[in-house]
């Protein structure tokens, strides 16, 4: 099983519109969580979003922090497993990601948004990168979501899609 971090990135709506973004991503994890592949999930926002209750009812953990660096660094704190998988709140990811996860792969993943321009429908690895699975050591060490992001892409990975929830 592996663990799971909704992050909330630096750039997000505030209120009620993040909010439902928030729960909306964690509504994939309910099959992920079925098909035994999620064990633990972690909400990692700011304050104002007020997350408590979400994280209450559906059974995950909530760190808090202003900055997106001090979130990630948070979710690092309390997450079991590895591997992890990091996902920008305001995302889901597709079946695919799931699936192989579900046969055991544990290799690095690299999250990409659907491509949204024809550069990105012609060049896929082009398209923004919403989501890792990593090592809770690499984890601990970057800095933001851009370290994250930046390490990933030296690693050979295994690439999925994740579908914008908005």
């Amino acid at each position: 099983m592996i663990s799971t971090i909704v992050l909330e990135p630096r750039t997000f709506p505030s209120g009620g519109i993040g909010r439902g973004l928030v729960v909306r991503s964690l509504a994939w994890l309910v099959g992920a969580a079925v098909a035994g592949v999620v064990g633990q999930v972690v909400l990692a926002a700011s304050a104002d979003l007020d997350l408590a209750s979400v994280a209450d009812a559906v059974g995950s953990r909530l760190v808090e922090a202003d900055d997106e660096g001090g979130r990630l660094r948070a979710a690092a704190a309390v997450v079991r497993s590895d591997p992890v998988l990091v996902l920008l709140a305001g995302y889901a990811a597709d079946a695919t990601l799931v699936e192989e996860l579900a046969r055991g792969a544990s290799v690095a993943a690299r999250l990409l948004a659907e491509p949204t321009t024809l550069v990105q429908r012609l060049f896929p690895a082009r398209a923004a990168m919403v989501g890792a699975l990593t090592s809770v050591s690499r984890l601990r060490t970057a800095r933001d979501f851009d370290a994250l992001r930046h390490a990933s892409r030296s690693t050979p990975v295994m690439s999925a899609r994740a579908r914008a929830l908005a």
